[in-house]
């Protein structure tokens, strides 16, 4: 009776076989995106002639105050009876590190693309915890506030992940910022809904094309540890599982989905 002895390939050659196609699906990938697209020229052709969005700090100049105790109202912000309240100018975006005071921002809103019609406030990070926008009507002299944050009732909030708030021309805009995570605020001043729809539209076009292709290489990796078994495959897999969804949860895409709780619960993981 013959017997056959089949030879097994050493686990460290197919490992390294598996590296060189992973670096051929990275070099496809690159190709692939760094291939000029014809439909994203002509976005870009059109919305040149769009009047360009203003950003905070940058173009638009802020001016920002610190709440230590967080009681103040938006009329003592803006006109303290003792003028013991010291307001600093930023030219860039906002970004305090961790502090559990109450930050004030105040500026000036810019004109609309047409007249008549309102200016839009898009605003970042998504995991503030409370963000307040307050504007005066000029014919009751009341203040006339619009909420987000992850600690904002969902109905109160517009149905995006980021920050929206809608500003009326010529008149200032006071924001009140409260957080348990880091205080940072990058906005973007938008002078029309159209030019508020091309950013969105920007915004999800680019991570949707992210999480696109993390999912296709997650899946090639997942497979390739079931193939060969490996631990280092393993925790390949599981390292870029984890970074994927907290990149997930930190853009707020929870919060579209999931109730309150389970919301603010994701957006710490």
């Amino acid at each position: 009776m013959n017997t056959h002895k089949y030879s097994y390939p050493d686990a460290g050659v197919c490992i390294a076989q598996w590296r060189l196609c992973f670096r051929h699906l990275l070099l496809w990938v690159c190709l692939v995106l760094s291939a000029p697209n014809p439909v994203a020229n002509a976005q870009q052709t059109a919305e040149a002639f769009k009047p360009p969005a203003r950003w905070l700090g940058h173009d638009i100049p802020l001016r920002w105050l610190e709440d230590s105790h967080g009681s103040m109202t938006p009329d003592e912000v803006l006109s303290p009876k003792d003028g013991s309240l010291a307001w600093r100018e930023s030219r860039h975006a906002l970004s305090l590190g961790y502090s559990k005071t109450v930050v004030w921002i105040t500026f000036d809103v810019p004109a609309a693309a047409t007249p008549g019609d309102p200016v839009w406030l898009l605003a970042h990070p998504t995991h503030l915890d409370s963000v307040v926008l307050y504007e005066k009507d000029p014919a009751t002299g009341e203040w006339q506030l619009q909420q987000s944050g992850d600690l904002v009732p969902a109905q109160l909030k517009p149905g995006i992940r980021q920050h929206l708030f809608r500003l009326e021309p010529g008149r200032p805009a006071l924001v009140r910022i409260q957080t348990t995570s880091a205080v940072q605020f990058r906005g973007v001043i938008l002078p029309s809904a159209e030019a508020l729809g091309s950013e969105l539209a920007s915004i999800e076009r680019t991570l949707g094309l992210f999480f696109g292709v993390m999912l296709s290489l997650l899946l090639g990796i997942w497979a390739s540890c079931a193939i060969f078994r490996s631990r280092y495959l393993y925790a390949l897999a599981l390292l870029g599982t984890v970074s994927t969804l907290h990149v997930f949860n930190i853009r707020g895409y929870p919060s579209l989905w999931a109730s309150g709780n389970w919301a603010i619960w994701a957006r710490g993981c």
